[in-house]
């Protein structure tokens, strides 16, 4: 074990500016370390925090693991220079470490509900010299413990360790500039590597000699269908499960060792000392040109990091900027230098600073941003109070009444939409130019935009629909009635002049939920400038716009929306229980004509009660139920849906697991191979189930499997295909096979062929043409020409296997069957509110354990661990899915006290404070301080509040400030 004089490792060492304060210096003995992961004073013994003992949880690990070359020159050097070398590692991590202590937050009042800013924190640290596999790999392990000392009194709390979690990657980022800076000093050449850096004079064939250990890591990920190194987290996972048993030997025989691999490699003392400069090089040791970056002072260009950072989310923090700065500097500028661009690009003109996370992160735009979005938002509330393109609400009960009495014939029970009747109330007779429908998946939006777009006709308005995709424009017309068209297509028939609005228009915007606020911004001048009204309906709960903004819930949370939540997508299917009900009826066995009769009749939400009550008065009409329901009821299938979507996944993963709809393997292969052997063994027609995955390198190799399955039992006639270029809309792909029966998507709009991107169908045939093989296909819907059936060549080339789908191909479509691939890296909350809700009855969810990290990845036990238990699988999964990747805007920071305006704020928890400076050296009084905040909350109730509201809110900051209390009596007296 790294850090035990026997082994002739360094000792571990103390960091933070908490350890003298506790009298520890130098090296950090077990017994200290030991009482202080339990709560307790180091040399005292005495309790230091509340809770101290066996169950204060002990604190934090953080790894901080040097680039590869850093070990590769470690391997090499002599003595002196490692000594050197271990020392820039240690102080790198310092810095690191006084970075992330900037952000610890003391715990205070019950249950730690009120966090401050730490004064001081305290981590122990041990120097580690090698991978699992022996590879050279120097790294720190950074204990930070679970305690801090209070600000301005000689208290001590546990700390709340959330923004060690927001800060991790620019805190490794800190940590890589810090060490690339040391380098420099001592000579080295280090040239910039994306986040992490390269050492001049390593060649490549050595880096990839001495990573054994990157080398079963890469494959991992490749695996996994994961890009590269992109993801840290992904990286650790696979770090878990690609290790073997750690046995590290002494570290004498250790040095040993890695002399030994460099040697062979042609690295050696007398090479690390020619890359430093401290010896001449011949000729043919000289550096290539890349090799020889010359030293140029950093200066960051601030509105070049801006746009980057803008230009896929409407807001940005101060971490992410940190860490792009360090990317850009690295090797050119010490981690002050970087601390200090940050300072100075947050104070750059074009800078606007909106707040702070709940933790206490700062948050920042642009100015231009903030101009669009203001005035989106500014456009909806001036035209809120226009009744210009009303409609008389008779026109939406009528289309409602019809649709209702045409349902009832065809079901033969009384059938209710009385949610998609308010909504379209909403949206044509009581709001303004602008109207929002909230609609979670599978709650009949399309049925409600098919009765408006028939009552606007009929009153004599335009309706025009338009989605950002081509397929979805597609079913938006097919299910509504409304000529639709891709927003982009929209916009540009409108610049060109083929397309005119004017105030009779209506423009239906679809699964708005996926458009960011530019995109947004085009449409809303376009439609508010020719004097139309703007309809948007969607669910921010499903995927994200792929530009910035998630304009739909910021405008909907500020302006008011009708809200379709009825899910009935997710059906219980009576039909087969009813009919045989009726025979029994028939044949006098149990129950009469007219109970069978009057179960028709019996309002949706009271049926299954009613059902249940009728068959319980006879064993066998009871066993008949028991084997309907465990087949048709999907009642639970909805409440899968509901949990997902409000970010509750724990009881939404037990639901699946207790009807055995949770599959879990051990591997990333077990997991494919059941997946496939599900979906293949469901008898719904191909073109009612699919597979959900995703990447496309897992969405790729269940195509494969799948595809192989269909050739065996001649589903898909392989004799008689042909292979082809299979293109993604990027462009990148591979040549495949198809052949009659195989079922595409594709990938690219073309009007000529009548595709669209998004539109699935099957090979009907494969004609021979003097330009090459064509297609036959059958599409799953008509083309937006009407057409069932289309022709194309197959160097066409957009479009591939469609047995399983990307959730982006997927989003708006319905299947009977779904079976999704769950991998934690990407089953975020949005990802599986929209995996879980497409199918009608029966979602199978399937999840790769391994990829899980159920354990720490850069554990140094020897021992093996021991398999998780199905429970710590669910619950870990249930941690993955609850993180959401929704993305805001520049709204969710909008001033309360002036609406439109844009004031620094914390967002989301008041109780979060950073003490004032002024405080941190003095503290006041507590009786001023308590003035002083009863003060603040009278006014500012007084200014914000009605008297209706105030009991609200007041039970709001009564929870939050033990001011508020004496506040909320002042407020007995006038509001002013």
């Amino acid at each position: 074990m790294a850090g035990k004089p026997e082994l002739g490792a360094p000792a571990p060492f103390w960091a933070g500016a908490a350890a003298p304060l506790l009298g520890l210096h130098d090296e950090a003995q077990a017994e200290q370390v030991e009482r202080l992961a339990r709560g307790f004073h180091p040399l005292t013994g005495l309790p230091l925090v509340k809770g101290a003992g066996d169950e204060h949880v002990m604190g934090l690990d953080m790894t901080f693991s040097a680039p590869k070359d850093f070990s590769a020159v470690f391997a090499a050097a002599d003595t002196g220079t490692r000594a050197e070398l271990i020392d820039c590692m240690q102080k790198a991590v310092r810095t690191a470490l006084d970075h992330a202590a900037e952000s610890a937050l003391t715990r205070h009042e019950r249950g730690g509900r009120t966090k401050r800013v730490a004064e001081a924190t305290i981590a122990a640290c041990y120097t580690h010299f090698a991978s699992r596999a022996l590879d050279p790999q120097i790294h720190v392990h950074a204990f930070l413990f679970n305690v801090g000392k209070r600000r301005g009194i000689d208290e001590w709390s546990a700390l709340e360790h959330r923004p060690q979690f927001d800060r991790k990657i620019s805190t490794g980022a800190l940590f890589r500039a810090a060490l690339a800076w040391h380098l420099r000093g001592m000579g080295f050449n280090v040239l910039a590597d994306g986040p992490y850096f390269k050492i001049g004079g390593i060649a490549d064939s050595q880096r990839e000699a001495l990573s054994t250990r990157s080398r079963e890591i890469a494959d991992y990920l490749k695996q996994q269908g994961v890009n590269g190194a992109a993801d840290s987290a992904a990286r650790e996972i696979a770090a878990l499960n690609t290790r073997s048993a750690k046995a590290e030997p002494p570290l004498p025989e250790l040095l040993a060792r890695f002399e030994k691999q460099a040697a062979s490699l042609g690295l050696d003392a007398q090479a690390i000392r020619q890359m430093r400069g401290l010896e001449a090089r011949t000729e043919a040791q000289s550096l290539d040109a890349a090799d020889r970056a010359p030293l140029t002072p950093f200066t960051l260009d601030c509105s070049e990091l801006l746009d980057e950072l803008t230009a896929s989310q409407s807001c940005a923090t101060a971490q992410e900027a940190l860490a792009a700065i360090c990317a850009k500097a690295m090797g050119r500028a010490s981690a002050e230098d970087c601390l200090r661009e940050l300072d100075r690009f947050l104070a750059s003109e074009r800078i606007v600073r909106l707040g702070q996370t709940e933790m206490l992160v700062e948050v920042f735009t642009s100015r231009e941003r903030v101009a669009q979005e203001r005035t989106i938002t500014e456009r909806v509330r001036e035209g809120a109070a226009s009744r210009v393109h009303a409609v008389a609400p008779d026109l939406i009960a009528r289309e409602f009444d019809a649709l209702e009495r045409e349902l009832q014939a065809k079901l033969g029970v009384a059938v209710s939409l009385a949610q998609q009747r308010a909504a379209a109330l909403h949206i044509a007779c009581e709001s303004g130019r602008h109207a929002f429908v909230e609609g979670w998946a599978g709650t009949g939006k399309t049925t409600l935009l098919g009765a408006s777009t028939r009552a606007y006709k009929a009153a004599g308005f335009e309706v025009l629909g338009c989605c950002q995709s081509a397929a979805a424009a597609q079913n938006l017309a097919r299910e509504t009635g409304a000529r639709s068209r891709t927003i982009a297509s929209l916009l540009l028939g409108l610049a060109s002049g083929r397309l005119t609005l004017d105030e009779r228009s209506i423009v239906v915007l679809d699964e708005a939920g996926m458009v960011g606020s530019r995109e947004f911004s085009l449409l809303q001048d376009a439609v508010l400038t020719a004097g139309g009204k703007l309809i948007c309906v969607g669910d921010p709960k499903q995927l994200q716009p792929i530009e910035a903004g998630g304009i739909f819930a910021s405008l909907m949370r500020e302006h008011g929306k009708a809200e379709l939540s009825d899910i009935q997508r997710q059906r219980t299917d009576f039909a087969p229980l009813f009919d045989w009900i009726d025979a029994r009826a028939r044949a006098g066995d149990g129950v009469s004509k007219e109970q069978a009769a009057a179960l028709r009749q019996v309002p949706d939400d009271a049926r299954m009660a009613a059902v249940e009550q009728l068959c319980g008065q006879s064993a066998k009409l009871a066993r008949a139920f028991d084997r309907w329901r465990a087949r048709y009821d999907h009642q639970w299938l909805r409440d899968v849906v509901r949990f997902f979507a409000s970010g509750d996944p724990r009881p939404a993963l037990q639901l699946l697991d207790a009807k055995g709809r949770l599959r879990i393997a051990a591997s990333p292969a077990q997991a494919a191979s059941q997946i496939v052997a599900a979906w293949e063994a469901d008898k719904t027609p191909l073109v009612e189930k699919t597979m959900l995955a995703g990447t496309r390198a897992e969405v790729a190799e269940l195509n494969r499997l799948a595809r192989e399955r269909l050739v065996e039992t001649g589903m898909v006639v392989d004799a008689l295909g042909v292979d082809a270029l299979a293109l993604a809309r990027d462009g990148s792909g591979s040549v495949k096979r198809f052949a009659p029966g195989d079922r595409i998507v594709f990938s690219k709009n073309d009007l000529d062929l009548g595709v669209a991107n998004g539109a699935a169908g099957a090979i009907t045939a494969i004609e021979p043409a003097a330009s090459g093989p064509r297609f036959v296909v059958k599409l799953d819907f008509p083309n937006a020409r009407g057409e069932r059936v289309v022709s194309m060549p197959a160097r066409f080339s957009f479009f591939d296997h469609a047995y399983c789908l990307t959730n982006h191909k997927a989003q708006g479509r319905t299947f009977g069957a779904a079976y999704a691939l769950a991998n934690p890296v990407m089953a975020d909350r949005e990802w599986i509110y929209v995996a879980v809700s497409r199918s009608r009855f029966a979602t199978t969810l399937f999840v790769d354990a391994s990829a899980l990290g159920l354990n720490d990845p850069e554990s140094h036990r020897a021992t093996a661990d021991k398999a998780a238990t199905r429970e710590a699988v669910i619950e870990a999964l249930a941690g993955r899915m609850a993180r959401s990747r929704a993305k805001g805007t520049t709204l969710d920071y909008m001033s309360e006290q002036s609406p439109g305006l844009f004031a620094p704020r914390v967002l989301a928890h008041e109780d979060v404070r950073r003490e004032p400076a002024a405080s941190r050296a003095s503290p006041a009084p507590a009786h001023s301080a308590r003035t002083a905040d009863r003060k603040t909350v009278v006014a500012r109730v007084r200014r914000l509040l009605g008297k209706r509201h105030r009991k609200l809110v007041g039970d709001k900051l009564a929870a939050t400030t033990p001011a508020a209390p004496d506040a909320l009596r002042e407020l007995e007296g006038p509001v002013r």
